[in-house]
């Protein structure tokens, strides 16, 4: 699975517009850059929430919903979606094949600019992965 991320800094607040575009690409999930931990992080998160969605083991209705379910780290999809609500700072995200398609439609919906995040290191984003992997527990 390939990934399609993009850090960004919201020139003005745009959250209504962006539940919007979220309703209409399924495949793609903006978030607080808090949530972060690095690439090997996000793969895996997603990774996971798209087994266990198709085998029916997902806790949220919907993928999007799971990857900030796996993102966090948290069971409770009301607290992932408090802990991963995207702020003027944010990672957009998609795993469709068509991921292009999905960041210049983005670009129509929210005003923003690009920015870069630092990658952690891989030994934080191991254990980001391993906290994401048993959290259930």
């Amino acid at each position: 699975m390939k990934l399609f991320l993009k850090p960004v800094e919201f020139k003005r607040d745009c959250f209504d517009s962006l539940l919007e575009f979220l309703e209409e690409h399924a495949s793609t999930q903006v978030f607080s850059v808090s949530c972060y931990k690095g690439k090997l992080h996000l793969q895996n998160s997603v990774s996971q929430a798209l087994k266990t969605f198709s085998l029916g083991e997902a806790i949220a209705s919907r993928p999007q919903l799971e990857v900030l379910v796996r993102l966090s780290a948290e069971r409770q999809i009301s607290k992932a979606l408090a802990r991963c609500k995207p702020g003027k700072r944010a990672v957009f995200v998609s795993w469709s094949a068509n991921a292009d398609k999905d960041w210049r439609d983005f670009k129509k919906h929210c005003d923003f600019k690009e920015i870069k995040l630092k990658e952690p290191s891989k030994e934080k984003q191991l254990v980001a992965i391993e906290e994401t992997a048993t959290f259930w527990l």
